[in-house]
């Protein structure tokens, strides 16, 4: 759940109750007594599982996850931007022939926006770390710059809001 910027709350997840098929991202807007405003869900005819959010100034929405709807194969990880009532306005896959996700999603200052997950497609095998920075807004998602650092396991993130971001993994045995 984050709060918004002109009041109110959004609150991310996924449902299998409805929406395109088999499971998918779930938005719901509030307003600041927590009465709901609209809901909606985001996805394929196969499963979308939603982890993370962020919200910019402006009032857009970051969602991130995975899907098995779009992308190359198996599970790629999947940003979908909408605005302050729910539109799309551009969504994103990144991955491979294996499997990736995204537990955690910031967007940067300048427009550009972070995903932090794992891969099976990359790295040194199993479960590595995975991120990906855009390359520039994400009006455009252009090509992303990629940085992978292997560490299997559990996948654990913290965030710093700094003008420099980054992202700390921990690795569990």
């Amino acid at each position: 759940m984050k709060t918004l910027p002109n009041g109110g709350f959004a609150v991310f997840g996924w449902t299998q109750s409805f929406g395109a098929g088999g499971k998918d991202y779930y938005l719901v807007r509030t307003n600041s007594n927590g009465d709901t405003l609209w809901t909606r869900t985001y996805g394929g005819e196969n499963d979308e599982y939603g982890y993370a959010m962020d919200v910019s100034e402006s009032g857009n929405i970051l969602m991130a996850g995975s899907t098995r709807s779009f992308g190359q194969c198996g599970d790629d990880m999947y940003a979908v931007v909408v605005n302050a009532v729910g539109d799309v306005q551009c969504a994103r896959t990144y991955g491979g022939m294996g499997s990736e996700a995204a537990y955690g999603c910031e967007i940067l200052q300048d427009g550009r926006f972070v995903l932090a997950g794992h891969t099976t497609t990359y790295g040194a095998g199993q479960y590595d770390f995975y991120a990906v920075k855009s390359a520039s807004s994400w009006i455009s998602l252009d090509a992303p710059e990629v940085a992978i650092h292997s560490m299997d396991n559990d996948i654990h993130l913290n965030w710093a809001n700094t003008s420099a971001p980054f992202i700390v993994g921990k690795r569990t045995c």
